[in-house]
């Protein structure tokens, strides 16, 4: 069950890939996972010059694997800062700063 969900990631930034001839940005994860009611992305644009995005995990699994990936996501590859509680006492939440001179 688990690999057939990444695998409908996959498919879903491959199909959006060859449609679009882009990669998905954040408003398009953002409706793929809403679709799942898994993830949630709320996020601000300080325009253009970073932005800020808070994922929240709803779901029985563990929330720790499926925001790892969601923030891999959204970052793409780029350099980013996140927060995440330091007792891991709500590990259901994280904050990624990205887009800002580090």
């Amino acid at each position: 069950m688990k690999e057939e969900k990444l695998h409908d990631l996959k498919r879903f930034i491959r199909d959006f890939n060859d449609d679009h001839k882009r990669l998905p940005d954040v408003a398009d994860l953002r409706e793929f996972f809403d679709k799942r009611k898994k993830i949630t992305i709320q996020e601000i644009d300080n325009n253009g010059k970073g932005k800020i995005a808070i994922f929240t995990f709803k779901g029985e699994s563990d929330p720790v694997k499926h925001l790892d990936k969601a923030v891999k996501l959204y970052t793409t590859g780029q350099q980013y800062i996140e927060f995440v509680d330091i007792n891991m006492d709500n590990p259901w939440i994280r904050i990624v700063f990205s887009g800002i001179e580090l």
